[in-house]
């Protein structure tokens, strides 16, 4: 979502059901502190004879043992989109409505200053900013400080909401998840927040999810 720019595509999680035949795995495993998985082709893996890779994962899950396979090891699958469309409707914690409130004051008071100066293109404002050309009554300087207050808002409401969402994720993947999310700013903070929980609720609660994918049909890739 973040490296590739993705936060806007729609997104999905899989259960996949593979068929692995004995003997075409390779032995041991690879470390991707010395040689990335990901640079693996589906070729480079026919050509060793092998359906699958097994690699300690040092960037996605940092410290598990990983799987890249061939397409056709892959037989079946099962999958829902995420986030969900579920709508939660409890409380929330006043550091979170705090946090909200905060990015709600942000937004309004940059929109007003942006729109007292709407009628300069947003090359010259910035140039005016950076005092490339001249800013009189220094509007387009606050601009700048009220830009900063603005994106300070919504770190610190990623900083609430995975202090309260993700109480049991490890500080690594707490920071890669703000990270990644950091492309969702709406300029409704509570679209947000629910989008941020349903997902955040996948890592807090695996077993949960494996749970509703299960439910979902399984569809054969190979005609089985």
């Amino acid at each position: 979502m973040e490296n590739q720019d993705d936060s806007t595509k729609q997104f999905y999680l899989y259960r996949v059901a593979l068929r692995l035949t004995p003997g075409r795995i390779n032995t041991g495993y690879r470390d991707e502190n010395h040689a990335v998985a990901s640079d693996i082709s589906v070729a480079e893996i026919s050509d060793a004879g092998l359906d699958a890779v097994r690699y300690l994962n040092v960037h996605e899950a940092m410290g598990t043992l990983s799987l890249a396979v061939v397409p056709s090891a892959i037989v079946a699958v099962q999958c829902i989109r995420i986030p969900t469309s579920e709508v939660i409707i409890d409380d929330q914690p006043a550091s979170v409505r705090a946090a909200v409130e905060g990015v709600r004051n942000a937004t309004r008071k940059l929109r007003i200053a942006e729109e007292a100066l709407s009628s300069i293109e947003p090359r010259v404002r910035r140039m005016m900013t950076l005092g490339m050309r001249p800013d009189p009554d220094s509007a387009a300087k606050r601009i700048g400080k009220l830009e900063q207050k603005y994106y300070r808002s919504w770190h610190d409401l990623r900083q609430h909401l995975a202090s309260e969402y993700l109480p049991n994720v490890s500080a690594v993947i707490r920071r890669d998840f703000n990270d990644a999310v950091a492309g969702w700013r709406d300029e409704n903070a509570e679209v947000f927040v629910q989008r941020y929980r349903r997902l955040a609720s996948l890592l807090e609660r695996p077993s949960q999810a494996i749970a509703d994918v299960s439910t979902h049909a399984w569809r054969s890739l190979d005609g089985a």
